[in-house]
């Protein structure tokens, strides 16, 4: 090794100078070019970035194979953050005792101030040091590690308490269940939704003896029904993973889906998802109870799940509430009604049905309803995160022709109308179905007439169509195309 130069006190090799070069160059390259509205004028961004993005991997592959001697400490570098971070999350478990190592050393207790932490952009980003050791060494889940970070569960950095307690639940080991249980207690819903995130983690990589299981799972139950910001839905979730024969009967008892507790949303999706077989007559009722009540928003939602629960254990005593729940003034029912209706229809997962065949057979290899369904979904989700400047310049742009055709064929006429108003600002032609000519069409059109979408967008996202249920409802009728035992690829 090339010996290296000192920066901040620590001994760097040449991979770390080339990499803080590197980070140099593309901080400047991004605050002079590298905003949205920047990369829709300007197309040759896009191969820019690209290029940008196989340097930044060619760069985390080279720093992956530096010592762990050296490569943890660049961690103080906030710099070199960007790309070192991932070098140590695929460095291996070499890396580890040294990451254990540095939560003691004050150096890492560097505070970082709020404005850093919050940045948009990612490689401005920070946080402090020992919360970037903390996410490192979730990577792996030593337990090793336990002694070391069980006394941060107490920290008064909110941060820090967050992330080790999502490690200490990761990492699931018998000397955790203390820490992690007053983790779980804690006054702030962030650090115990951290803490469920690392038991799911754990219980993903099956991890957690018996003792761990129950213990963790005592702490979680008075979780389930308090109204959280962030953990009411881990909280049934984590409950059925670790012990799911205990966790139904808590979670289904007469209690526990009674109209008004807290948490019933969250309890009824995790019911759902896991497929948990409940006595149709109970959720009726339930139903029931709910139905007059639904102008308010949390009911709207309770009997949204309900409905698709039912459908999933009761099919046929389901109909008539999902006929009632498609005529709902509220718009998340309707959503939710529809969800059942395909779910009584064994038609559980249309879209993961249809990606999945795309990423098999290819556009061309799709059914037209699948293209209608998959095009519309894809406009959907693109314009409502970014407006259509984002749909166009994007390669989901390129199928826009099924998208409108989609759009007609799900009867989805206000956004089919935008739609084509959209298109229309590209002239007779339309958009490009290449994405780059797409993207430099895109461009002159703003560098002329600024943000011509937004008037358009202001109405896309009224959704007066509810384009949700025009989606499910078409699936329905084509039902042989999103259904799991009867999916295109098997019939083919």
């Amino acid at each position: 090794m090339i010996p290296g130069l000192v920066i901040s006190g620590i001994v760097l090799g040449v991979l770390a100078i080339g990499a803080l070069v590197w980070l140099q160059s593309r901080r400047a390259h991004d605050n002079e070019q590298f905003g949205f509205n920047e990369y829709v004028r300007n197309p040759s961004l896009r191969h820019k970035q690209a290029q940008i993005h196989q340097e930044r991997e060619e760069m985390v592959a080279c720093l992956a194979k530096e010592s762990p001697e050296k490569l943890v400490p660049m961690l103080l570098d906030d710099q070199l953050l960007p790309v070192v971070q991932p070098a140590i999350c695929e460095a291996g478990p070499a890396v580890v005792p040294h990451l254990i190592a540095a939560l003691a050393d004050p150096a890492y207790r560097t505070p970082v101030d709020e404005e850093t932490q919050s940045s948009v952009h990612v490689f401005f980003r920070r946080s402090a040091p020992i919360v970037t050791v903390l996410r490192c060494l979730a990577e792996y889940a030593p337990p090793a590690a336990v002694a070391s970070v069980a006394p941060l569960v107490t920290d008064p950095n909110q941060q820090i308490r967050q992330h080790a307690s999502l490690l200490l639940g990761a990492i699931a080991t018998d000397d955790a269940i203390d820490s992690l249980s007053e983790a779980l207690a804690d006054d702030d819903d962030y650090v115990r939704s951290y803490a469920m995130m690392g038991v799911l983690q754990a219980m993903d990589a099956g991890r957690g003896s018996p003792r761990f299981r129950k213990a963790v799972f005592d702490a979680i139950v008075p979780l389930v029904w308090r109204d959280d910001i962030a953990s009411s839905g881990d909280a049934p979730k984590c409950l059925l993973r670790l012990d799911r024969q205990r966790a139904v009967s808590v979670l289904t008892g007469p209690e526990a889906l009674s109209p008004g507790r807290e948490g019933l949303m969250y309890v009824l999706r995790a019911l759902k998802e896991d497929r948990v077989p409940i006595d149709g007559d109970d959720l009726l009722r339930l139903i029931e109870a709910i139905e007059p009540e639904t102008t308010e928003h949390h009911d709207a939602r309770v009997l949204a799940e309900a409905l698709q629960l039912l459908a999933r254990v009761d099919a046929d005593k389901s109909q008539a509430a999902i006929r009632r729940g498609l005529e709902s003034k509220s718009q998340k029912v309707r959503e939710g009604a529809a969800k059942a209706l395909a779910a009584s229809k064994s038609i559980t997962e249309p879209f993961r049905i249809a990606f999945g065949r795309l990423e098999k057979a290819g556009w061309n290899g799709l059914t037209p309803s699948q293209r209608h369904v998959l095009a519309v979904r894809i406009l959907i989700d693109e314009v409502k995160n970014g407006g259509f400047e984002q749909y166009f310049v994007n390669s989901s742009g390129d199928h826009w022709a099924d998208a409108v055709a989609g759009l007609e064929a799900v009867g989805a006429t206000r956004v089919h109308a935008l739609t084509q108003e959209a298109i229309s600002h590209f002239g007779a032609g339309g958009p490009s179905i290449d994405t780059d000519k797409r993207h430099r069409q895109l461009a002159r059109l703003v560098k002329k007439q600024g943000k011509v979408f937004s008037h358009l967008e202001d109405t896309f996202y009224k959704d007066e169509d509810g384009i949700e249920v025009c989606l499910l409802q078409y699936i329905v009728d084509h039902e042989v195309d999103f259904r799991e035992k009867a999916s295109t690829e098997e019939r083919a």
